[in-house]
């Protein structure tokens, strides 16, 4: 999944160019940890902002952004009041 801001200026008959300000990755049992490591970097490559990875067997989601990981799990809240402004949601309604 990915999310763009409003305000930022996409075509609307191709593909954009760059990365979204915010990917969302939902890693699967054949997901190596070097392959997402590979993705993440990628990303911020293109100029992504946050690149959250879902763990769905562990119910977490791990939020990369330039400063570094954080761990999200259970009843912690996943937000992002930069890109996501009003966006609050326990991590575990994501697994129900």
């Amino acid at each position: 999944m990915a999310f763009v801001r409003a305000g930022r200026q996409l075509p609307l008959k191709e593909l954009p160019k760059g990365a979204p300000d915010l990917a969302v990755e939902v890693l699967l049992p054949s997901n190596t940890l070097h392959e997402m490591e590979r993705k993440v970097s990628d990303f911020f490559t293109a100029g992504c902002k946050r690149v959250w990875l879902v763990y769905p067997e562990d119910r977490e989601v791990y939020i990369h952004g330039l400063s570094g990981i954080t761990r999200r799990a259970a009843e912690d809240l996943l937000e992002d009041p930069e890109l996501l402004p009003g966006f609050s949601a326990k991590v575990s309604t994501l697994f129900e």
